[in-house]
């Protein structure tokens, strides 16, 4: 007897869509991905996208849908792993990474990547400070003794990848950069053959245009995710005084993702990097200055981001080895981002090495600060240098609202676009000074700080968050003999 067979469904409607239409359709898709750790705007706090993947289903689930959508589906899965973090610090990391580049496939639609190298202490993720203050002593010792498989391997993978490249060898310093103490040969051969690995997985991605380097020593390196996800009760947090030693590896992975990209003769538009910002205008590094430039000589934006550990600070910081962000470095630069992030206390109120001369300063069309104190040392210098040409200069979530010097700086340059954008509660600061204007006419100090907006600022000036600009129409209202340059 012949066994009876189930008619074949109907192919969906989407199905039988052009080729074309159907990969816009999977890449929109795909641009609704979550990174993999981004910040709440409001909050500021981290948030990791495994976390949130438990809510709703990956955004890759329709490659499995059919064969005809996996066909149609590499270039929205390059879109996703250009929102992937591939750790140089971890083996599973840099085997997913090889294998997308050794993908005929999916190598042609990948043209971003972010690279990290993300070290934990020996003892991570149980620091008995943290522990003793959250659970009793007995719960602690069961959660250790319960997790300890899963951490077990993750510590003896950690250890055999490449060992010689962490772990410090006698007589020799770390790898930080400009200390003037070289590399012992165990770790400079290490060094050199996961650069040549590197290497080769950049080497096929043709069509790559951007590069992050991402390093935030108080998030969860991903190979910890699943750990995380099993024992619930272990502290998500990281202590920054017991990082240390994460900034001297990040800044080896830097080092080793640059001379990657020129072993392979990569070179990209857009670089966003994770650096040791102490400065406006120059990061430190031991990467040499003629190695650095045959990996940005294309780039037309550069995004800086100071997250390294302030406490990584040592009495021979300013001893260091630097870059300044140059014509010479960056010859075809137009958009420069230097963010601060959370440590612009720390910023140097002399410059170590000077600014470039104006022959040798990037002609930039927009130059954005963020994260900065608005009267920080040496920012009146720092805009006066690298604004000389720039069209729009934007000021993104200033650390705090004593506008004064900057913006005098700004006016002197006739820029003729002025941005100013408040994240992380500015929405709700501006709203509450509103209130307080519209119930009670006396002069409240909070608004003195709209005071400090002298006139002709910009042709355009925008402003963020929309209660931001309220309270400053209000002002200028009163005020009128006051008010800058045109307003969005």
């Amino acid at each position: 007897m012949v066994p009876a067979t189930l008619p074949l469904a109907d192919p969906s409607p989407i199905e039988e869509l052009p080729t074309e239409l159907l990969e816009c359709i999977l890449l929109e898709v795909a641009k609704h991905v979550v990174p993999p750790v981004t910040e709440d705007k409001d909050s500021g706090f981290v948030v990791y996208r495994y976390a949130q993947e438990e809510e709703q289903a990956c955004s890759l689930a329709f490659r499995l849908t059919s064969r005809r959508f996996r066909n149609c589906s590499w270039k929205a899965f390059g879109a996703y792993l250009g929102e992937t973090i591939f750790d140089l610090r971890s083996r599973q990391s840099i085997s997913n990474l090889t294998a997308a580049s050794t993908c005929e496939h999916l190598a042609p639609w990948v043209t971003k990547l972010i690279i990290a190298c993300a070290e934990a202490p020996p003892g991570y993720p149980f620091d008995q400070r943290a522990y003793t203050m959250r659970m009793e002593q007995a719960e602690w010792d069961q959660l250790r003794q319960d997790s300890y498989s899963d951490l077990h391997q993750i510590k003896l993978a950690e250890d055999s990848w490449y060992p010689g490249i962490w772990k410090k060898q006698k007589g020799y310093g770390s790898p930080m950069t400009g200390s003037g103490i070289a590399m012992s040969i165990i770790q400079e051969a290490g060094t050199r053959a996961l650069q040549d690995v590197l290497a080769q997985a950049l080497f096929c991605f043709k069509n790559m245009d951007y590069i992050g380097f991402y390093h935030q020593p108080r998030t969860r390196p991903g190979r910890y995710h699943n750990l995380f996800q099993k024992f619930r009760n272990i502290s998500p947090y990281r202590e920054e005084e017991v990082m240390r030693n994460a900034g001297d590896v990040a800044h080896l992975g830097l080092r080793i993702l640059i001379h990657a990209m020129v072993a392979s003769k990569i070179t990209v538009r857009t670089m966003t990097l994770a650096v040791d910002l102490d400065e406006h205008h120059a990061f430190i590094t031991n990467i040499p200055s003629a190695i650095f430039a045959k990996a940005s000589q294309k780039v037309e934006t550069l995004v800086l981001r100071d997250m390294y550990c302030p406490y990584y600070e040592s009495p021979s910081y300013g001893k260091k080895g630097r870059l300044s962000i140059t014509r010479s470095l960056f010859p075809r630069l137009r958009s420069l981002v230097v963010d601060h992030s959370e440590h612009s206390e720390f910023i140097h109120p002399r410059p170590t090495i000077p600014l470039p001369s104006p022959s040798d300063t990037p002609a930039l069309d927009k130059l954005t600060v963020r994260n900065t104190k608005m009267n920080a040392e040496n920012l009146h210098s720092f805009l006066q240098c690298y604004g000389q040409q720039a069209r729009c200069i934007s000021f993104e979530s200033p650390a705090n609202r004593e506008y004064c010097s900057a913006l005098e700086s700004v006016r002197n340059l006739h820029v003729e676009t002025l941005e100013i954008e408040h994240h992380y509660g500015g929405e709700c600061y501006w709203k509450s000074i509103n209130i307080k204007e519209a119930v009670d006419e006396s002069e409240d100090p909070e608004l003195l700080y709209l005071e400090e907006f002298p006139e002709n600022l910009a042709k355009t000036v925008k402003l963020h968050p929309p209660s931001f600009k309220v309270a400053l129409e209000r002002y200028w209202l009163k005020n009128p003999e006051e008010q800058s340059g045109g307003d969005e």
